[in-house]
């Protein structure tokens, strides 16, 4: 068998982490980067064999994410969130890409479809065709910045076909909406940073016609109307998610000039 090492971070994810880690029992060692979280996060990932790592809290997951894959030491590495489940059918297929010769020596990584759900029910319009999750060792990086992108290192990328839903990661994504609006307004804000970098500047295009082109991607392009009324609540958190973003650019570029 492949020696994969699962590595995941955590910050008080006490009620979603013993799903995630049930999933992986079979796998060669599984890291939990812990953010000093206060609640049983570290208790229970402890009682399935996690080593523990410790990273102090981030403004986003990216640094430390490459901070906890410094520690694995397998031969492929599997990346996975605390409100993610591995299903087995993925498991089974990383698991024999990387034992099989052939596969492991033309490929480096292996990006896979994720499946988003919205109080528990897996959501048409939020299925993320490809992110790469999986890879050699040594063999890709995180930017460190808010969604910071995988970037392969050496080697080649596979892709799994889309249409294979059986193998699409598992996210449980929303859970409560008070949540989720909180979460809007963090990234909104951390995206700044990364528009400072970029000397992005705020427009109107920006403002009015960003938010809209989201919400017709979210619910006619991608269907969000086969979701009923979730789908188009989600297509409106989404078109909100760039208002925002749009707004505190306004406000950081043209009203306080800061960039």
């Amino acid at each position: 068998m492949a020696k994969i090492s699962v590595c995941i971070n955590s910050l008080n994810s006490e009620k979603t982490i013993e799903n995630t880690l049930k999933a992986l029992s079979d796998a060669y060692e599984i890291i939990l980067c812990d953010m000093h979280s206060d609640d049983n996060s570290v208790e229970i990932a402890k009682r399935y064999g996690a080593k523990i790592v410790y990273h102090e809290k981030a403004r986003h997951a990216e640094v430390a994410r490459n901070f906890c894959i410094s520690h694995a030491s397998g031969d492929w590495i599997l990346v996975v969130d605390t409100d993610e489940v591995v299903p087995v059918d993925l498991w089974n297929f990383l698991n024999d890409f990387a034992d099989n010769q052939q596969t492991s020596e033309q490929y480096t990584t292996v990006s896979f479809p994720i499946q988003d759900y919205v109080f528990g029910k897996p959501m048409h319009c939020m299925y993320r065709k490809s992110v790469k999750r999986f890879w050699k060792k040594n063999c890709a990086k995180y930017t460190e910045q808010v969604h910071g992108m995988v970037h392969t290192l050496s080697g080649n990328d596979f892709v799994i076909n889309p249409k294979k839903k059986n193998l699409a990661l598992q996210h449980f994504h929303v859970d409560s909406f008070e949540s989720y609006i909180e979460k809007i307004n963090r990234y909104t804000t951390l995206e700044m940073e990364k528009f400072q970098l970029r000397k992005k500047k705020f427009s109107l295009t920006m403002l009015f016609l960003r938010p809209l082109l989201e919400f017709f991607k979210i619910y006619f392009l991608k269907q969000g109307f086969k979701d009923g009324l979730l789908g188009f609540i989600m297509a409106g958190m989404h078109t909100f998610y760039q208002f925002s973003r749009s707004s505190k650019m306004f406000e950081y570029n043209v009203i306080k000039k800061i960039f």
